[in-house]
């Protein structure tokens, strides 16, 4: 380095405070031949004073265009450029910052260029566009409405699906949703969402109405999210909106088609069907998992034998009380049968939603023992069947499910233990099959029995069997104990859902047995002896 550059450097920039920088140094002379590089830059480029800049840095034989350091060489400003640097598959890159060194004459003595490394940030760039990019394809294909608010409630963006569903383009919502929310849900909406935006809560799920532009209503299953700043003040809230006005539709159907159960107020088994495969269909289009719960209200029988059936009416009562206040306001309650209800969980999107609900039951189970002051205690027994959206199930395949899972719980919880064995309840319980126990199918020919009751008998079979089809048995054979009998097939399945050629298995509940075949019930069953 010539002995007067040496002298002005060591005056104007101490190698050492060159050298101690975080960031990359550069000093070449006017004709772009490099004077002096510090450490850290000649860790990123090599060593290459007495060479070219450009041919150094960017591998060039010539100047590059808008080269900062030859603008600020011109004009003796400071300018800025990025300068990129491909190294095989990786590439780095770098925020050049250049000026000049003037002596006192006002000469130009040498330009000096100070490289900062900001590959991480041109990385870090790179991935939030590819997330906002991720999210604007997300928020324009969208299925369900998806809305931006800021703290006053007005519309800072709606997408697509929102403005179909309301028939309102994105500049006339604008002023809001309290605009456009039907006057009766107005005030509930207003004080969620300002509880959201003060900080009270972080997330609220509601139902209610919106107008459309048309004047006419559309019902929405709202989930509102507020996002705040580091500091926690709120920035803006995120609304999921669905557009539920055809569940809503069918349930006003269901209620004038009087399709609830009188004694408990939940739908009966025809309303559960209705408006539960209608949420399946739903499901399978939308790609949305649910479960069904079926549940059995333990020792009914036993409560009315025992203490009447006005005593059985109140345990039923209270048993769907304790259901509707274990599962949410979008779940799907009926009372199916005698003692069986069924809940269709429509939203799975927590993992533990289906635990918590049967977490919940219980909690509010052992609870109302505690305090109901009543002379028995109420239990279910539960069984659980998941609709998967990639390997769907017809509304009767989860009740299947669900209802072999449930029995299966039933007979492990009273496998060692019957408190309420009587008589009567001794002739009811299912028995299972001992050795080669069968019956003997009109139409069908010798199958095997499953399990069997004083009340039915559940059968293995080659083929599914039509359900509410009156069943001759020309005769069940258990051990010694041979007798015919009749029934109506109340429910017939594959033994395995996800195998189409497995054996199928059937319930038939018996009617208009004689003595003689009932007593021969009663001697396989263990009830009384004939």
């Amino acid at each position: 380095m010539d002995e007067e550059y040496k002298m002005i450097f060591s005056k104007m920039a101490p190698l050492a405070i060159c050298n101690a920088m975080g960031q990359g140094i550069s000093i070449t002379d006017t004709e772009f031949s490099i004077l002096y590089q510090n450490d850290k830059l000649k860790a990123i480029f090599g060593n290459h004073e007495g060479e070219k800049c450009y041919t150094a840095y960017a591998k060039r034989d010539h100047v590059c265009d808008n080269c900062p350091l030859a603008l600020s060489l011109k004009d003796r400003g400071v300018h800025t450029a990025e300068l990129a640097i491909s190294r095989g598959a990786e590439h780095s890159y770098f925020d050049i910052t250049a000026s000049t060194f003037i002596v006192k004459t006002g000469e130009i003595m040498a330009g000096m260029e100070i490289f900062r490394d900001i590959t991480g940030q041109k990385h870090m760039e790179a991935s939030l566009r590819e997330s906002e990019e991720h999210f604007r394809a997300i928020f324009e294909s969208s299925l369900v409405g998806i809305v931006f608010a800021d703290s006053e409630g007005r519309f800072i963006q709606t997408n697509p699906a929102f403005q179909k569903m309301v028939g309102f383009s994105e500049e006339e919502l604008s002023e809001g949703f309290i605009h456009i929310t039907h006057p009766d849900d107005a005030k509930e909406s207003l004080k969620l969402f300002q509880d959201t935006v003060s900080g009270k809560s972080v997330f609220f799920k509601t139902e209610k109405r919106y107008f459309r532009k048309n004047g006419t209503v559309m019902w929405g299953n709202i989930s509102v999210t507020a996002i705040r700043d580091r500091e926690g003040k709120f920035r803006y809230s995120i609304a999921i909106i669905e557009d539920i006005s055809e569940r809503k539709r069918i349930e006003d159907k269901l209620q004038a088609a009087a399709v609830t159960d009188e004694l408990t107020g939940l739908f009966n088994r025809r309303g559960f069907f209705t408006l539960a495969e209608q949420q399946v269909n739903v499901a399978d289009r939308l790609k949305k998992k649910m479960s069904l719960l079926y549940l059995d209200l333990d020792n009914l029988k036993v409560i009315n034998d025992e203490l009447g059936h006005k005593t059985g009416d109140e345990a039923l009562w209270d048993a769907a009380g304790i259901i509707k206040n274990s599962v949410r306001k979008s779940d799907i309650i009926a009372r199916i049968g005698g003692d069986e209800f069924a809940v269709l969980l429509t939203d799975l999107s927590a993992a533990d939603t289906e635990a918590t609900v049967i977490s919940h039951l219980h909690r509010n189970m052992d609870e109302h023992n505690k305090h109901s002051g009543r002379s028995y205690k109420l239990s279910f027994s539960i069984g659980a069947s998941r609709f998967d959206p990639d390997n769907p199930c017809s509304l009767d395949g989860l009740l299947t499910q669900a209802d072999i899972l449930m029995y299966r719980e039933k007979q492990s919880k009273y496998k060692n233990n019957t408190p309420y064995e009587t008589v009567e309840r001794r002739k009811n319980k299912r028995i299972t099959a001992e050795g080669a126990w069968s019956a003997e199918i009109q139409g069908i020919g010798e199958v095997m029995i499953r399990d069997i009751s004083i009340s039915g008998i559940c059968l293995q079979t080659p083929q599914m069997l039509t359900v509410n089809k009156f069943q001759y048995i020309r005769k069940i054979c258990c051990g010694n104990t041979k007798t015919p009998a009749k029934g109506i097939v109340i429910w017939s399945a594959p033994e395995d859902l996800s195998d189409p050629l497995s054996q199928c298995l059937a319930a038939i509940k018996f009617i208009g047995l004689d003595n003689r075949d009932r007593r021969a019930l009663e001697k396989i069953t263990g009830g009384l002896s004939p």
